[in-house]
């Protein structure tokens, strides 16, 4: 998978659970501080809809210490070496 897609769905996620995003322009490196509503609930809504639409499983470890868009991003490109 190219890391333009990856980037653009990742982006799509955020945006679907963040709306404010909508707003401004997108920061993959926006930590998870930064954000409005980022808070344990959202955390694990991001992980869920992750996992769903790339097909992967995230350590536990990599969910815990997941706290920007890029993080994800390269959570999931490591996913498919």
């Amino acid at each position: 998978m190219k890391e333009a897609d990856i980037n653009q769905k990742i982006k799509e996620i955020f945006i679907d659970i963040f709306p404010e995003l909508k707003k401004e322009k997108f920061n993959f490196n926006k930590r998870q501080e930064e954000f409005e509503n980022w808070d344990s609930f959202s955390h694990m809504e991001l992980v869920a809809r992750i996992e769903e639409v790339f097909g992967i499983t995230m350590d536990i470890v990599k969910i815990i210490n997941s706290n920007s868009p890029k993080l994800f991003v390269d959570i999931i490109k490591n996913s498919f070496k």
